[in-house]
C-alpha cells in the first residue's frame, strides 16, 4: 500500500485523538525511510525543511528533515498533542519552563533514536535539535492540527 494511502486508512478516521490513540495510530503504519524519502524537503526560511504530508479536520502529519547540526526554535504547540518516531538519526529535545522573568529556562535534555517514539503534550515547551553530522528525519503527527504555536527566546540564549 502507499505510505500516504497508509496515513488515510490508519489516521484519517480519528476524531479528537487522545495521546495514546495517536501513539498506537503510529505504531500501525507501516514505512521505510524509502517511503518517506519523497516528502523530505530542504531548509528554505527555517534552519529545518518542513513538509505538511496530510492534513484534515483533526489530524496533520509533518515530515521534518533537520541537517546536521540545525535547531529549531523554542516553541509550544498551542493547545495541540503530538507524536512522533525518529526515522532516520538521533534526535535532541530541550524541555523548558517559562521562568519568573517569563523566559524560557531549560529543565531537561534528552534523545530519541531511530524507531523511538517522542511525545508532545499541550503547550509543552522545547526545542529540537541534531547535534549530529549526519541528517535527521522525523515523522509527526498532531491532534488538532497545529495552530496558535508561541515561539520563544532564541536557543542560544537559553541552553
Amino acid at each position: 500500500m502507499d505510505f500516504l494511502e497508509d496515513i488515510k486508512k490508519v489516521l484519517g478516521q480519528m476524531n479528537k485523538p487522545s495521546a495514546i490513540q495517536l501513539h498506537r495510530a503510529m505504531e500501525g503504519l507501516r514505512f521505510t525511510v524509502q517511503d518517506i524519502l519523497p516528502y523530505i524537503t530542504e531548509p528554505t526560511s527555517l534552519s529545518y525543511g518542513r513538509n505538511v504530508i496530510y492534513h484534515s479536520k483533526d489530524i496533520e502529519v509533518i515530515v521534518l528533515h533537520f541537517p546536521n547540526h540545525s535547531i529549531t526554535d523554542i516553541h509550544d504547540h498551542g493547545d495541540s498533542i503530538g507524536c512522533g518516531i525518529v526515522v532516520e538519526g538521533e534526535l535532541t529535545e530541550f524541555s523548558y519552563v517559562i521562568n519568573k522573568e517569563g523566559t524560557p529556562e531549560l529543565v531537561s535534555k534528552s534523545s530519541a533514536r531511530e524507531k523511538e517514539f517522542f511525545h508532545i503534550s499541550e503547550r509543552h515547551i522545547h526545542a529540537m535539535a541534531n547535534e549530529k553530522d549526519e541528517r535527521l528525519i522525523t515523522l509527526h503527527v498532531y491532534s488538532p492540527p497545529l495552530n496558535g504555536i508561541e515561539y520563544f527566546k532564541s536557543i542560544k540564549e537559553c541552553v
